[in-house]
């Protein structure tokens, strides 16, 4: 970002999957005046009812996966009796900690899940709304957040967002957050956790890397164009450079085609990156990053914890530090 606006003097700055993270962060912000939740990502192993809305979390949030699992059976020497009410329309491994364990698993059409969160978040309001489900007991998951309401009780919601569906993206983050304001009240921010699409997005975004605000999260006076503008641009011909670091839009951006489209017009495309990606074999210019754990720094994990890093391999060839090469 301080080489797109310091150096080059574009408001242009922005990575392939950050829409939907920008989405789901503004309908928090909406819901509780701050996209930074105060949710500890411990207390999930601790709780009592578990509400998670994903596709398959195992294999896109694995710790988060993790913790879950914990809070409905523990371990031989502390074992657990946590409830799980499962909203996903993909059968992954957490379904198996749902039923067997008391819990319920809701099963959706994809795109629908915001919409089945929505009827929970009614239900406990006393409105009665019929949830789009392909399975799943709508009564049981009732009376598994009925004991969510005990003030006594450590309640979790935890919702990934879609990575590729900015809407959906938007729609259940809201969702999610009205669901934890029925269930806890002035607490529900304490039990609300909205996971990042992808490693370090809470920390590109604190850093400046959003065309809408700069380090910090500023708002910025002028945005730039975000992603998907800069690919219109790019294909209209409007926008005739690029420069790409420690990014892969053909598989990290939806619509494959569009994207190297885009890219194959520019007139000067530049990446950064460790690994020779298919943007980097689209590239007029390629400058050799180092693997992250060759570098030195922080990344900001799901819950806004800032991390340190330290290289444990020196740079091979005529690789260095991409922050070096900026």
């Amino acid at each position: 970002q301080k080489l797109a606006r310091d150096v080059i003097g574009t408001p242009h700055v922005d990575f392939s999957q950050a829409a939907p993270n920008r989405a789901a962060a503004k309908a928090i912000e909406a819901a509780f005046g701050t996209g930074a939740l105060p949710a500890d990502m411990i207390n999930i192993a601790l709780s009592d009812v578990v509400v998670c809305v994903a596709g398959d979390l195992e294999s896109s949030h694995n710790v988060a996966a993790l913790r879950i699992k914990d809070a409905i059976t523990g371990n031989p020497a502390a074992p657990r009796n946590g409830r799980l009410v499962l909203v996903s329309s993909q059968c992954g491994e957490l379904a198996d900690f749902a039923e067997p364990y008391g819990g319920v698993w809701l099963r959706c059409r994809p795109g629908d899940e915001a919409a089945v969160v929505d009827a929970l978040s009614k239900n406990e309001v006393g409105a009665e709304v019929a949830m789009p489900l392909v399975s799943g007991d709508e009564e049981a998951a009732r009376r598994v957040l009925d004991t969510a309401r005990d003030e006594k009780k450590t309640v979790s919601i935890i919702y990934a967002p879609s990575p590729v569906d900015v809407v959906a993206a938007g729609n259940g983050a809201r969702a999610a957050a009205n669901l934890a304001i029925a269930l806890r009240g002035e607490k529900a921010a304490e039990s609300l956790y909205v996971l990042p699409t992808e490693a370090n997005v809470n920390g590109a975004r604190d850093m400046g890397v959003d065309p809408e605000r700069g380090p910090g999260r500023v708002a910025l006076a002028q945005p730039g164009m975000d992603f998907d503008a800069m690919i219109d641009a790019a294909i209209s011909g409007t926008l005739k450079a690029m420069i790409v670091v420690g990014d892969n839009p053909p598989m990290f951006a939806p619509d494959r085609a569009r994207v190297q489209k885009a890219l194959e017009g520019l007139d000067v495309l530049i990446v950064i990156d460790s690994l020779l990606t298919d943007t980097a074999k689209a590239a007029h210019a390629v400058l050799a990053d180092v693997p992250s754990y060759g570098k030195t720094g922080t990344y900001t994990n799901a819950e806004r914890r800032v991390n340190r890093m330290h290289a444990a391999l020196a740079a091979l060839g005529d690789a260095r530090p991409a922050l070096l090469a900026l």
